[in-house]
């Protein structure tokens, strides 16, 4: 009895950590796992990087083919997303057409290698809906780790690096800074 009780237990977390519809990690798993990322990087001086990315031109799919076609695209690029990466990489969806990337003991240079093979990934791979086939893109804005910033800033540099690609047209792939090497 008390097994059956803690495995429901651990599929209510579960669940309470995930995205109904892409089953990604959500924004409540995310804010634990920089937290920890974070304490990581105090402790062991081990560096992360962040990856936050958008789906460009969402509202277009959605006003064009519809809510439930957009649905079909945004499970189609989260699993071209996740299909990319590490196996302790973690690919979490923030709500809307927005993801991020924490990307452990990683530097800028790595970081930017694996932004660029995320948004090649997507761009290479349109959704098929029907008889429709809908081009994908994203835009994705790429930081590393800073004791002197906290989570939500780091997201927000982030998020800064990523409006710059869409600023710059879209399908591209921006960094916080320069690589260093």
């Amino acid at each position: 009895m008390i097994g059956r009780i803690h495995e429901s237990e651990a599929a209510l977390s579960d669940l309470a950590r995930r995205d109904s519809l892409t089953l990604l990690l959500n924004r409540r798993a995310f804010d634990e796992e920089i937290a920890d990322a974070r304490a990581r990087e105090q402790r062991f001086g081990e560096r992360f990087a962040l990856l936050a990315i958008d789906l460009d031109r969402f509202k277009l799919i959605n006003d064009t083919w519809g809510h439930g076609c957009g649905d079909d695209v945004l499970r189609a690029v989260a699993r071209t997303l996740a299909a990319e990466l590490r196996p302790f990489d973690r690919l979490f969806r923030l709500g809307g057409e927005e993801f991020v990337v924490l990307v452990p003991r990683s530097d800028l240079g790595a970081a930017m290698q694996l932004a660029e093979r995320l948004r090649s990934a997507v761009a290479s791979r349109p959704v098929a809906l029907g008889d429709a086939t809908v081009p994908t893109t994203v835009s994705i804005g790429v930081t590393t780790s800073d004791p002197a910033r906290d989570a939500g800033e780091l997201l927000a540099i982030a998020d800064a690096a990523l409006y710059r690609a869409k600023d710059a047209g879209r399908n591209r792939v921006e960094a916080s800074a320069p690589a260093r090497t």
